[in-house]
């Protein structure tokens, strides 16, 4: 518990971890370098259980949170943080997985309103919304590298001013997409699958609704789903 101000900023070492289970940490004022709010460059591995992160920004990325290593999600609410590069939220350079919690109205100056990652990411639960960006792609998410693992969660208004309001993949990420997750209501394109990303849509359940958008139009997916044709209730 407790509260982390305008006068501290949290610096995890190498190799350690960092968890966070309740409190509040916020900022006023804006920092030059990466991560408003917890800046780690060391390869630490971040697990966020519980509390509140707002109000942190950053002239470089991460507006609230740069990571450098592994992030873990599973609840708590990250909100209104702001960058003038990636990732107005969060900017992660290692795997991230979220399983819970909220992710709330980021804003970045170039990608990811919310989220930005060139890593694997795995969304199983949750809430990511309302991110913004606002020159390029991924209005709540943008996920440059590794694979993208969606299996559940609500991913819902984002904008961008291009395409991908809600999720941009690009060419050189995967995607998997299964179980029962929400993308829907995100301006210009709720999931965004760049050219040649390789997509496979596995088994989805009642209750999922993910609207895709593709690169062009002969954009080809392995679809694991049975019966086949019954993704079209899910995947619109």
């Amino acid at each position: 518990d407790g509260k982390v101000d305008d006068t501290d900023k949290a610096y995890p070492e190498a190799a350690s971890t960092l968890n966070i289970y309740n409190g509040y940490i916020y900022k006023t004022v804006t920092t030059t370098g990466n991560g408003g709010l917890i800046g780690s460059f060391h390869n630490p591995i971040i697990n966020i259980h519980g509390g509140v992160i707002t109000g942190g920004e950053s002239k470089s990325g991460g507006g609230n949170i740069f990571c450098n290593g592994r992030l873990n999600i599973t609840g708590g609410t990250i909100i209104g943080g702001k960058a003038s590069t990636l990732g107005g939220n969060i900017r992660v350079n290692g795997p991230m997985t979220i399983s819970g919690g909220e992710i709330i109205g980021g804003y970045a100056g170039n990608n990811g309103g919310n989220i930005y990652s060139p890593k694997d990411v795995t969304i199983t639960g949750g809430t990511i919304k309302d991110g913004e960006t606002k020159n390029y792609q991924g209005g709540n998410l943008y996920v440059s590298g590794g694979t993208f693992t969606l299996t559940g969660g609500t991913i819902t208004g984002g904008k961008a001013p291009s395409v991908g309001g809600g999720i941009y993949v690009t060419k050189t990420c995967s995607a998997v997409i299964s179980g029962n997750p929400v993308v829907d209501g995100n301006a210009r394109g709720n999931l965004y699958l760049a050219r040649t990303a390789p997509t496979t849509f596995g088994q989805m359940t009642e209750g999922a609704k993910v609207g895709v958008l593709y690169a062009d139009t002969w954009h080809s997916a392995t679809v694991t789903h049975t019966p086949t044709a019954d993704v079209a209730n899910y995947i619109f």
